[in-house]
């Protein structure tokens, strides 16, 4: 069975209570905007290539991946049975952008416990 997630509203919630008294829900959906919003700190550096790492916590980094030709079909052998057989044509795949988010050590050392 899978890990319940955590939801946006509850990490608010846990946010405003470990900031302490004085910050409330909406301070921690600030906060996390801010970091994360769509002119978030974290997403404006994505955007422009850079890394961002918070020591102890996680590494964010830009990933892409290169685009791949299209492969023709092309005849083979059936490695179980010897017969010629065709494998089927590969469509062309477009270059893709996506984040790696990696975990810092101490934070896998403290969640593997």
């Amino acid at each position: 069975m899978a890990a319940r997630l955590m939801t946006t509203s509850e990490l608010k919630k846990a946010l405003a209570a470990k900031l302490g008294a004085g910050y409330t829900i909406k301070h921690a959906g600030g906060i996390l905007a801010a970091l994360f919003g769509e002119n978030g700190v974290v997403t404006e550096a994505l955007t422009k290539g850079e890394g961002v790492r918070i020591t102890g916590a996680f590494t964010f980094k830009k990933v892409v991946k290169k685009a791949k030709k299209a492969k023709p079909a092309r005849p083979g052998v059936n490695p179980f049975d010897g017969k010629p057989t065709t494998f089927k044509a590969q469509p062309a795949q477009p270059e893709s952008r996506g984040v790696r988010v990696i975990p810092a050590k101490a934070l896998r050392t403290l969640v593997a416990a």
